[in-house]
């Protein structure tokens, strides 16, 4: 009923009358959990856990409190020490695959929902879960497997109908994907059927039915901006711009309390080379929900395509002290920061980010490129470039920092190796940086090509005039 302190205060209640009581601990960790009270939450798991260290109901809410927080080797020791008592606990590598999924090991997060499923096959959301993440075009045949291996008693729920059918999308089978819709529209007439419905008939070529199934979902859910966007693609597929722009203003119009409609009109209308409009937009978002942070980064967006360095880092600003664990704020900050010449102050938010989420390529990369400009750090820089180049190993930024510190650490050859896949990019600096390497590594004609390429592009950068003095030496 929303009355979330009295439920506290009676869980609380329940919890001191029987300290034993494992459920009424969990349901108290849970509520505290849900309201933000997590430094409540935590001191009563640490607090169950120093009279009990075995007790594995406290060690997988630990855990999962440690992954939400971005503690992943805490998560990681909590989960182990689970497994260690109880190897078979599905509820132990559900945790872990979650937390496989946080790292970014999606093959690793696969297995470990399967895991769960054979441990306990009648876990229909850890199924769906499953059979959504196979549902791309080189597993899509599994994701239909795995559906079908439910247990009989499951085979004709909904969720089930539903998320093949989007298998089936994928797969191509319009023939199949007709029935599934049809079955289940007429069960129910779901959003999300009708979304499916929609999408099949624009890909069959009758765009009128298909809007029509879109604005029967919205009339169902107006917040589903799914439907919303099939819509507004619909008639940009058929090059009628301005009649997409006006259908999600009239759609807004009728939607002025919720932020994420009206986030949703001021993206397009920047799209659309509106800006003043998708500001007004933005700031109706944040009007109507004062803690929608996609609002504060798209009104940073702005600030930054105007130049207001200073205006974009004091909203950032704002966002990161409210208390949310906005690693992206975090991240942008840093750039900011790094663009308004501020590199402590850029390293600063950059190392946030790194602790939040600690596979994170870009930050890594960018806190491995501060360090790199100062010679007494390049041991530091070389550990995140590493770990930022094994996250995103085709990524020609995330090669040019690695190969630049070889570069300042005397280690020509290994640089060249990295500086020429940067150099694909046809970033300048990074060619400027190749050039500089085949030059260290005695093949001044290959550097000097390279730099004459890059003077093409822009002969201003600082880099143009280091390399071109290492090659006048070289000469």
């Amino acid at each position: 009923e929303g009355r979330r302190d009295e439920a506290i205060r009676e869980f609380e209640r329940l919890a001191a009358q029987d300290p034993s009581d494992r459920a009424t601990r969990t349901r108290l960790v849970v509520a505290y959990s849900a309201t933000g009270r997590l430094a409540d939450a935590e001191k009563l798991l640490a607090a169950a856990l120093k009279k009990n260290s075995r007790d594995q109901d406290a060690l997988l809410q630990q855990a999962e409190l440690h992954l939400r927080a971005g503690k992943h080797a805490e998560a990681e020791q909590d989960l182990n020490r689970v497994l260690k008592l109880s190897p078979d606990s599905a509820p132990a590598h559900y945790i872990l695959a979650r937390l496989h999924q946080a790292r970014g090991e999606t093959l690793s997060y696969r297995q470990q929902l399967s895991k769960v499923l054979s441990l306990n096959p009648y876990l229909l959301p850890v199924r769906l879960e499953l059979a959504q993440l196979l549902a791309v075009p080189n597993t899509a045949n599994a994701s239909l497997n795995v559906l079908d291996e439910a247990p009989e008693s499951q085979r004709n729920e909904l969720p089930i109908l539903i998320q093949r059918n989007w298998t089936l999308w994928v797969l191509g089978d319009m023939a199949e994907l007709r029935k599934g819709i049809d079955q289940g529209l007429a069960r129910q007439r779901s959003p999300e059927l009708l979304i499916q419905d929609a999408m099949w008939k624009l890909r069959s070529g009758n765009p009128a039915a298909g809007r029509a199934a879109l604005e029967e979902a919205l009339r169902i859910d107006p917040s589903d901006l799914r439907a919303l966007a099939i819509l507004k693609d619909s008639y940009l597929a058929e090059k009628k711009n301005a009649v997409a722009v006006q259908k999600v203003k009239e759609y807004a119009a009728k939607q002025p309390k919720s932020a994420p409609v009206q986030h949703f009109l001021g993206t397009l209308l920047m799209a659309s080379g509106s800006p003043e409009q998708a500001k007004a937009a933005f700031t109706a978002a944040k009007a109507a929900d004062p803690q929608f942070v996609p609002a504060d980064l798209s009104l940073v967006q702005m600030a930054v395509l105007d130049g207001k360095w200073d205006e974009a880092a004091n909203m950032l600003q704002r966002v990161v002290e409210s208390g949310d664990r906005n690693a992206l704020a975090h991240l942008w900050l840093g750039n900011v920061e790094f663009m308004k010449k501020n590199r402590a102050g850029a390293l600063e938010q950059y190392r946030k980010v790194v602790e939040a989420e600690p596979d994170n390529p870009e930050a890594l990369n960018n806190m491995a490129y501060l360090l790199a400009q100062d010679p007494t750090r390049l041991d530091e820089a070389l550990k995140h470039a590493e770990r930022a180049r094994e996250r995103a190993p085709e990524n020609p930024e995330i090669a040019d920092t690695l190969g630049w510190i070889y570069y300042r650490k005397g280690l020509y050859s290994l640089a060249v190796q990295h500086l020429e896949l940067a150099a694909k990019s046809r970033n300048p600096v990074c060619q400027y940086h190749l050039a500089m390497a085949y030059i260290k590594v005695g093949d001044s004609k290959r550097g000097q090509a390279v730099l004459e390429a890059a003077r093409k592009v822009n002969p201003k950068l600082p880099e143009a005039a280091e390399a071109e003095a290492l090659l006048r030496q070289a000469n």
